[in-house]
């Protein structure tokens, strides 16, 4: 019984160690470019080496993390050409998630996702933003899980960490989340109506708005503004 019980303990300790890694990088706590050194991760996080280097594997694999033989990791860079491919094809995911969403919908899903929706509204209310900016990640989510479609689901799995740290990245006080709080209750209409092409057009939307947005925010020289736009 020892060896079983020994092995989700070293689980539970490579898991811990990922999340709150993963957590630090979606919050830009570790910012882009920072050099990951065991040594010190392992003082941060109270851990042995070993759950801390299968860590950084599993951050890699996410597209969090590059590692380069012989140098070393680190957090890895959100580059603006990054943030245009992202988003053009987090837009075609999403779009068929919302209509496919708008489809096969619960009651009970309904609610859920009303419910989000609601939540968002007091955190603005409340400038609660940190909550606004979960919130607004579950709505999303929500969506693409409601969808009922398992092959988009694993597809869309390894972009949501890199949209939440992008959103925290350029939200710096979630301006964008609140213009768009607008464009969100559009697209629960529609899916609350069963309106399956009118919830991908909204989505592909506001996508699109929240795209543009990103890109003021990360080079307003290139546009020649710095107004904010819209959010996730």
């Amino acid at each position: 019984m020892s060896a079983p019980t020994t092995a989700h303990a070293e689980k539970s300790k490579k898991q811990i160690a990922y999340e709150m890694l993963k957590e630090k990088i979606i919050t830009n706590q570790l910012a882009p470019g920072t050099m990951l050194v065991e040594r010190q991760l392992c003082e941060m996080l109270n851990s042995s080496r070993t759950p801390i280097r299968e860590a950084i594997q599993q951050l890699s694999a996410d597209g969090l993390v590059t590692s380069i033989p012989t140098v070393g990791s680190y957090v890895s860079e959100i580059r603006y050409e990054y943030v245009i491919q992202l988003y053009d094809v987090r837009e075609y995911l999403e779009g068929l998630a919302a209509k496919l969403c708008a489809i096969n919908i619960t009651d009970s899903q309904i609610q859920a996702l009303n419910r989000c929706w609601l939540n968002m509204n007091d955190d603005i209310r409340t400038k609660e933003y940190d909550k606004l900016f979960q919130e607004d990640s579950n709505f999303h989510q929500n969506i693409v899980n409601y969808s009922r479609n398992e092959i988009l689901q694993t597809l869309y799995a390894p972009l949501s960490s890199q949209i939440f740290r992008i959103t925290f990245l350029t939200e710096d006080r979630a301006d964008g989340i609140v213009r768009s709080h607008d464009s969100h209750l559009k697209i629960l209409q529609a899916i609350t109506h069963h309106q399956a092409e009118e919830a991908e057009n909204q989505m592909r939307e506001h996508l699109r708005t929240s795209k543009m947005h990103h890109l003021k925010k990360m080079a307003p020289h290139l546009f020649g503004t710095t107004q904010n736009g819209a959010g996730q």
